[in-house]
């Protein structure tokens, strides 16, 4: 008979495992969100000094009254906001920090994606030249063939005219010419 896989049990090896290695300090806070089918939370939390820093849920009446339902995107965009405003206010700057990062990863992006099509541009224009340069050699090549076969029908038109002339020098010598005086 299968055992049958205790859900909570799981969930907790998965949580001591990722806690093993993300840890929050006061310099770098760890950031924790849970979501419950009905309600979004999240906390920016100090695990040196073992502190909440900051604190946001879509159970906050300003996110309560401004959505429909508690648990859907909006609210976590919400949630979010929220949490990012009331650390900047209390002078976690890391938010700051991390939005200039992304920026900085967006702009190297665009820079990188645009010169992706530059050089895809490129690569297309040196494919157009190839194909010209076939198109060329396949030409060529086909002069060369019809260069090849006149050539081989003026060999044998040569060796017929040859075969001919001495017939006709052979002819020619049968007939004997008067004399005329």
């Amino acid at each position: 008979m299968l055992k049958k896989a205790d859900k909570n049990a799981k969930r907790l090896q998965r949580h001591k495992r990722v806690r093993r290695k993300v840890f929050g300090t006061p310099q770098r806070p760890r950031l924790c969100v849970f979501r419950s089918s009905n309600n979004i939370y999240a906390q920016i939390i100090d695990d040196t000094n073992r502190v909440t820093l900051v604190a946001a849920s879509s159970l906050d009446e300003a996110v309560k009254g401004a959505v429909n339902h508690t648990g859907n995107k909006e609210a976590a965009k919400m949630v979010g906001e929220m949490v990012a405003k009331k650390a900047v206010e209390k002078g976690i700057i890391i938010v700051d920090e991390t939005a200039k990062q992304l920026e900085n990863v967006v702009a190297g992006s665009d820079a990188i994606t645009k010169e992706v099509n530059e050089v895809a541009d490129a690569l297309g224009a040196q494919n157009d030249s190839f194909d010209q340069i076939n198109e060329g050699v396949d030409q060529i090549n086909n002069n060369v063939q019809n260069n090849s076969a006149t050539a081989q029908e003026c060999a044998a038109a040569s060796e017929e005219m040859s075969g001919q002339a001495e017939e006709l020098d052979s002819l020619i010598r049968k007939f004997k010419v008067a004399k005329f005086k």
